[in-house]
Order: structure tokens, then sequence, then C-alpha cells
């Protein structure tokens, strides 16, 4: 007696979220309209999604010079986008980065050594270990990743330390009245073993990243132990002839080694009170450890897109596509597989709470055609028997649910063609894969971790199903670098200590030269804490080099007061 409530099309779309179905992605009014592109390779060959941005950007200048009165504003966003934006960000950054460190080298070295020849003869052997690195990564791993890159701009400022301690001896040797033939022997025989024990100290930290799973770290730590074991290299080779080739007798008035070792040096308690005061200080920053964070929201690690861009992408997420990018993938074994798992995923959506969608070929075939089939022919039947006694509204009605009443049923290969190629891979083979929509930010760790946990793998019918994304490489790197940071730095500890022992061989020296080391790491991790600089993927590499970077002064000055040298010249000429 009730009239029949046929539904229209857009209540039918809404019911079973079927808005992709529509011609084009747009919003309700008409503002914002998406064009989704597919590419036929993966986002992670930088090399061909480059290629293919710059065609894209190309087609999209054209159609926006064609547009003579609208004005028409285009943004991109995918993984492709992103990886082609953030690998010219970092190429862009990188060459600042590197040539303003170059600058101030410069600058700091024309100061020091106040002549244009000794700035010459200190960069020379770094722009040739410089060049050897770069061939030893071409050989060793073949290309750079958005880690490694910056370990070009790193090395210039750590590979030019082993040149300027050279070229600082020699000109101490030369002022003391030696020629450049004994300045050179007498520098480089002196500096010898600290130079060595330095590189290896910060060799050794930089080859504790390569413990790391993830290839970003062991493979910068590969490069930048290379990279400074190659510059003291050069420094060896090419500085005593560089020397004499620059040289032009002696440029400094030369005088007596008497003269510079007379200033006088009178014990005193200072040093007590110092070392005191730096002790409280360092205990006292080292309270704030416990508030050190680890950031695990990748999106504050990101260059900042225009705001025009961004409302853009807004409206859009919010009024033309609420589905999330990038779902998550279970590759199946085949249509039948795939039709059990996304049966299960559907009737069990309470127990995967991050799941907001399934959508996979068995999302265009109902289940139960056949029991549906009979219950369609039965109201059919009841409909022909009543039929005769509707008039009116009733009967209109009637008719209209009629044509929905003689379907037949049909299985995957009835479906539309466009619907078939959506979900046939590049191999040929059709419905082998199940799309997971997920809730929630794939840019923080945390919440990535959230949804590995809850449908990384996935059982049915005592068959488990492992699901893929890219995005889950960023838990996977996060739960690495968490777990086995620590573990690097107590590694980096480690090694610079029994290196410090084989060097020295004497406990006092040992340990004057790595409590300082200590005091300052623990002063570093406190201040980082103290004001709230958060540790990330990308920075926390710098907490086991650190160990082997900052002991290099301790061994250059111990070498030389073990060698009795006055405590007054050591500090003032190291």
């Amino acid at each position: 007696e009730e009239r029949s409530g046929i539904p229209d099309e857009s209540e039918i779309r809404e019911r079973y979220n079927a808005q992709d179905l529509s011609e084009y992605f747009e919003s309700p009014d008409g503002q914002v309209i998406a064009v989704k592109v597919y590419p036929i390779f993966k986002p992670a060959d930088a090399v061909r999604t480059r290629e293919l941005m710059g065609v894209i950007d190309a087609e999209i200048a054209k159609t926006i010079a064609a547009q003579s009165q609208d004005k028409l504003t285009v943004t991109i966003e995918g993984d492709y986008s992103q990886l082609t934006a953030a690998v010219d960000q970092i190429r862009t950054d990188l060459s600042w980065a590197t040539g303003v460190a170059l600058l101030m080298i410069v600058v700091l070295l024309t100061a020091f050594f106040r002549r244009f020849r000794a700035v010459l003869l200190v960069l020379f052997p770094l722009l040739i270990g410089l060049a050897f690195t770069v061939g030893f990564a071409r050989l060793s791993i073949g290309y750079l990743n958005l880690i490694t890159a910056f370990i070009f701009a790193i090395l210039v400022g750590l590979g030019i330390d082993f040149a300027v301690h050279a070229a600082s001896r020699v000109d101490e040797e030369i002022e003391g009245g030696y020629g450049l033939e004994d300045s050179l022997r007498r520098a480089f025989s002196g500096l010898g073993r600290a130079m060595l024990a330095a590189a290896l100290t910060t060799m050794a930290t930089f080859a504790a990243l390569m413990i790391f799973d993830f290839r970003g770290f062991s493979q910068f730590g590969l490069l930048a132990a290379a990279g400074v074991a190659l510059c003291l290299a050069a420094v060896y080779l090419v500085l005593p002839p560089a020397a004499k080739l620059l040289h032009r007798g002696s440029e400094r008035p030369a005088q007596t080694r008497a003269a510079l070792e007379s200033v006088p040096w009178r014990p005193a308690r200072w040093p007590w009170f110092v070392l005191g005061g730096f002790f409280a200080l360092a205990a006292l920053v080292s309270t704030q450890l416990p508030d050190l964070q680890f950031e695990a929201d990748m999106r504050k690690l990101r260059s900042r897109g225009s705001a025009q861009s961004s409302a853009l992408r807004k409206k859009y997420r919010s009024e033309a596509e609420t589905r999330n990018v990038s779902p998550a993938l279970i590759i199946t074994d085949g249509i039948e597989d795939t039709e059990k798992v996304h049966r299960h995923l559907e009737d069990n959506l309470e127990q995967y709470e991050v799941v907001t969608d399934v959508v996979s070929l068995a999302t265009f075939v109902p289940e139960g055609q056949k029991e549906k089939l009979a219950l369609i022919a039965e109201t059919k039947r009841r409909l022909d028997a009543k039929y005769g006694l509707l008039e009116g509204e009733e009967r209109a009605d009637a008719d209209r649910l009629k044509a929905y009443l003689t379907p037949s049923a049909f299985g995957y290969d009835d479906l539309p063609e466009w619907v078939r190629s959506k979900f046939t891979d590049n191999e040929g083979n059709l419905g082998r894969y199940v799309l997971l929509y997920v809730s929630g930010s794939k840019s923080t760790a945390d919440h990535v971790l959230k949804i590995q946990r809850a449908i990384g793998t996935v059982e049915v019918d005592g068959k488990l199903h492992h699901s893929t994304a890219s995005w889950m490489i960023l838990g996977d790197a996060y739960t690495i670098v968490r777990d086995e940071g620590p573990l690097a730095v107590l590694l980096a500890s480690i090694v610079v200590l029994f290196l410090l022992i084989l060097d020295l061989r004497s406990a006092r020296w040992v340990i004057i030269a790595y409590v300082p080391l200590g005091l300052g790491f623990a002063l570093f991790l406190g201040l980082l804490a103290w004001f709230e600089i958060p540790l990330n993927l990308f920075n926390i590499v710098v907490l086991p080099t650190i160990l082997g970077i900052g002991v290099d002064t301790s061994i250059h000055l111990v070498h030389r007061l073990r060698d009795g040298e006055p405590v007054s010249r050591v500090f003032r000429k190291t």
C-alpha cells in the first residue's frame, strides 16, 4: 500500500559511495575539477618522474595560455609531484649550502692566514678530495639519494680540517726559522699520528651508521667515511708539492722559537674552577634529556606550498573527493582470492577501524546474486498480481518499478572495459589487488605505524595477506632510526674510546681527550631538549658522527702537549 520509493541517481551514488563514477572529479559548485593521471612506472624512479612532470607542466602552461577570458588556477599533487618538488628543492638547497660553505671557508681562511696563496694551498687538496669522493660514490654505489646528497656540503667543512692543520703547522715551522722543505718535513711528521687518529675516529663514527638497515644512513656512513679518508690522502699527496709551487720565500718575518715560547705560563687554580663550572653546566642541561623529542610528523620537514595551491587542495578534498589519496594495496592470487579478501574486509570494518573504504573488482559485482534474483522475481510476481488494482500515481510508480524487475546475473567478464582496465595490472592480470582507503595523515609516522598494525597483515580463511604502500616506508624508517639510533651512538662512543686507547696508550691522556667530548655531547643533547629542537629522520645522523668530529681537536692538542710543548704555545698555535 505504500508508494514504491525508487531512488534517483544522486541517492544511489551517495548510498554506494559512487561519486568516483562521475565523468569528472569536481566540486558541487563546479569551481574545482581534477584530472587524474596514472603513470606506468613508480614514483621512486626520480628521473622519469621529473621528465613526466616537465611534460605535464608544459601542457598546463599551454592550456592556461589558451584561456583568453577565464582565470585558471592549477596545482598538482600526489607522490610523483611531491618527489619531483622535493628533489628540485634539495638540489637547489644543496647548491646554495655548498656554495655558502665554501664562501665562508674562504673568508675564514683569509682572515686566519692573511694571504691568498695560503688560501689556495688549503682549498686545493679539499677540492681534490671531493673529486675523489665523487668518483668513489660512482664506483661503489652508483647513485646519490636524498640523504647522501648532503655529504659534499658536510665534507667541505670536515675535509678541510686536515689541510688547515697542515698549512698552519708549516707556517709555524717557517716562523721558527726553518726552510720550506724542512718545515714541510717537520710539520707532516709531527702531525702524522694526530691527523691519522683524528681521521680514524671520524671515519669510525661515520662507519657506525652502516649498521642501519635504512639504506639512506648506511650509504651516507660509507661515503662520509671514505670521503674523510680521501680528503686526508689528498692533503698528503697534494699539499707538499703545491706548497713548493706557491712558495716565494718566507712570507712572515722569521722569529726564533725562543721568542714564540717566551710567553710565561703560570700554574693556577682557575682550571679547576673552569672544569667544575663545565661539569655543573653539563649536569644542569642534561636534566632536560628526558624531554628530548623525536619528530614523527614529516609534514613539518616539507617546504611550504603557496596559499592558493593549499586552498585549492583543501576545497577539492572537502567537496570533490573525500577519499584519501594513496590507498594501501593487497596483492592477491586471483579474482577469487580478491573477492574473499574484499568481502572479509567489508564484513569486518569495525575490526579494521582505520579503513574507510575497500575497493576492488568485487566492488562492481554484487554477492548473492542468485538469492537476490529470486527476491526480485517474487516482487515482480506480487506486483503483477496487484497491478490491475492500482490507479493514478501508484500505477505510474509501479510502471517505473517494473523496469527494474527483469535483471540478469552478471560476472566480472561482463563489466565495462573502463572498469576492467582500472583493475588490470601491467602483465594483463585482471582483479589481482584490493585497495584499502584509510583515514588520517600518511605523513605522521605514529599514525602510519597504527595503520600498519591494523592492516599490515590480513588473515582470510587461514591465509595471510600483506598490504603495502609507498607511505609505509615512513613507518619502517622511523622505527629503524628510533630503535637503532641510540645503538649507533653507543657504538660510536665505544669506537672513539677504543681508538684513543690505541693511539695514546695512557689512561691519563685518554681521559684528558675523552672527558671534553663527553661533556660537550651531553651539553649538545641537553640544549636540544632545552630549546625544544626535535630530532627527526634526517638530523639524527648528527648524533653518532659528532662524536668522531668533536674529538679531533682534543687529539691534536693532546699530541702536542704529550710531546712536551708549552701549554701556552699549544693552545695559541693549534
